[in-house]
């Protein structure tokens, strides 16, 4: 690392410490009724040999983030509630980073990241309704998350009414509209900008017969810009057996126009996992996802699978080199707590792509990184990643996390220019309060 990145990792770290020991619970005031918290997260990243979003493998960096937020919770009574949530995103350290892009993925100064008018149970009626900046999750966040591991996240400004469904169903229906925020240093992040809109159905059932849970879902995101029109449908089940053997599927499917093409694609999720009965409680897991990818470019179709507004750094590797479309991603799992307080979890993953001569190697921000070449009949072994992570929890609000990752890099990225391994690693720290 630089000197400069360095040092402000050691003081923003000695610094969230020393507040965090002597911090208590967020603050309250009038009889309970509101209260004031907030979060203070610092990481530092170093990579080598790393992939630029041209391509190349020769990128070494490190910097240093700083997300920064504060909250204003008002509860009068159980019938309605009002949240507002500033934040703070800060770089130091990589020419990566420059306050006029739009949208920016690293930093924003001071704005309204969420702030939101909740009505609860409407005139004794099962409906709710939420209106204004809000966090949008679903299910797993595969397909619709708040990418909070980002230094800005992801917000939308949207409408949206849930309905309780019986006790004899256990589970609520969601239905909303709205458009992400874009992060604009300098400028206040407008309210509902027309062009880019996402409309969705979300339900949840719990007291479903052989399953723990079934989630079904629709959504539709629209992009007057660019002629974009794609509708998904979806399910997602599972199970828990005796907390020891459990599983996971999830299916969606998608048509419409994509960039002014028909659309049609398809993306799977399927997961086992056992949890041992034994020191340190370890589970395992064997997963495998799926997203199709488009074979000819210029057939007037549109077959790549459209990953929508996704928390993929959870789900692909930690180094975010892959995404939920045109690939395959097989993953084995190991979680476990060698102390109370410490958590450990090991992974890797095996990427190959769906249509390596066709489409396009994409990040897990959606970006490609390689597409294909012309004459070059390309493998479709992307590479192999391992990921190793550490989480801490110091007190109640406040926990340490580091990591590091190494991708082996596979013949498709032989194939296809430069060829290196590269790692990655991390060290962060967080306060809540």
């Amino acid at each position: 690392m630089k000197q400069g990145v360095l040092l402000g990792l050691i003081a923003s770290t000695a610094v969230v410490f020393s507040t965090a020991v002597a911090a208590d619970d967020s603050i309250s005031f009038w009889d309970g009724k509101a209260s004031i918290g907030g979060e203070i997260r610092g990481r530092g990243e170093v990579s080598s040999d790393f992939y630029k979003p041209n391509g190349t493998s020769d990128y070494d960096d490190d910097f240093f983030l700083l997300r920064s937020k504060l909250h204003l919770d008002v509860r009068p009574d159980d019938t309605w509630r009002v949240f507002l949530e500033a934040q703070d995103s800060r770089a130091w350290g990589s020419d990566r980073f420059n306050h006029t892009s739009v949208p920016n993925a690293f930093q924003d100064d001071l704005d309204l990241f969420q702030g939101y008018v909740d009505v609860h149970h409407i005139f004794d009626s099962p409906l709710s309704l939420r209106v204004g900046r809000q966090i949008l999750a679903y299910g797993k966040q595969r397909l619709l998350g708040g990418f909070l591991w980002s230094n800005v996240s992801r917000s939308f400004d949207a409408v949206k009414v849930s309905l309780d469904l019986p006790d004899f169903y256990g589970g609520s229906i969601d239905a909303f509209v709205g458009e992400p925020v874009t992060h604009d240093w300098g400028n206040f992040n407008e309210f509902l900008e027309p062009d880019n809109r996402l409309y969705g159905v979300y339900s949840t059932w719990k007291d479903v017969p052989y399953v723990d849970f079934l989630e079904a879902y629709y959504l539709l995101r629209e992009d007057d810009s660019v002629d974009d029109e794609v509708h998904t449908l979806g399910v997602r089940t599972g199970r828990a057996y005796d907390s020891r053997w459990d599983w996971e599927i999830e299916l969606a499917g998608q048509f419409g126009d994509y960039r002014g093409l028909d659309h049609e694609a398809f993306a799977s999720h399927i997961e086992l996992g056992y949890t041992a009965e034994c020191p340190w409680n370890p589970r395992m897991s064997l997963g495998y996802s799926y997203a199709t990818g488009d074979d000819d470019p210029l057939d007037g179709e549109h077959n790549t699978f459209d990953n929508l507004f996704p928390t993929n750094h959870i789900h692909y590797g930690q180094m975010d080199l892959f995404s939920w479309r045109n690939g395959h991603d097989i993953e084995l799992k190991v979680n476990a707590k060698p102390l109370e307080k410490l958590t450990a979890q090991t992974e890797v993953h095996f990427f190959i792509l769906d249509e390596p001569n066709g489409d396009a190697w994409y990040s897990a921000g959606g970006a490609p990184v390689r597409t294909a070449i012309a004459g070059v009949n390309a493998d479709s072994y992307l590479g192999t990643e391992l990921d190793l992570k550490l989480q801490y929890q110091v007190c109640d609000n406040f926990q340490l996390e580091s990591g590091y990752s190494h991708f082996f890099a596979g013949s498709y990225v032989d194939d296809t220019g430069d060829d290196s391994d590269a790692d990655w690693g991390y060290l962060q720290a967080t306060i809540t309060f």
